[in-house]
């Protein structure tokens, strides 16, 4: 098995991967696009290869849970300075979100699925 793919039999047929969440410490540093969250936030960093030339900075991505159908939405707002260069299967997702997507922390990797919102588009929060 390729590392960064994580197999599962939720996955649909057509597709032999799913796509993988992980998570980081947010910490409160300044991410790729110079803003200061923290690990409570919904926050989620791209890879090198989606981040380009940081246009996707503050989009609304959709995220899924492949195991227990759970949904979050994460606002693109870091680089993951974990994946690798061209890998576009990973997401890095802040500590909340990871959990809010139903999954403790010592699970560190799972299946899902995502695409970002249209620009502009925010979730309402209650």
């Amino acid at each position: 098995m390729r590392a960064g793919y994580v197999p599962s039999s939720r996955c649909p047929v057509f597709l032999l991967i799913c796509l993988q969440a992980t998570y980081y410490e947010v910490g409160g540093a300044a991410g790729a696009f110079g803003y200061h969250d923290s690990d409570s936030g919904h926050v989620v960093a791209i890879s090198h290869s989606i981040y380009g030339s940081g246009s996707n900075c503050n989009q609304w991505i959709h995220i899924k849970n492949m195991k227990n159908d759970k949904a979050q939405y994460g606002k693109t707002r870091d680089r993951c300075s974990g994946c690798g260069q061209y890998d576009i299967v990973r997401l890095d997702l802040s500590p909340s979100l990871f959990q809010g997507l139903g999954e403790p922390l010592g699970k560190g990797v799972f299946g899902i699925e995502w695409h970002f919102m249209a620009k502009g588009w925010s979730p309402e929060f209650p």
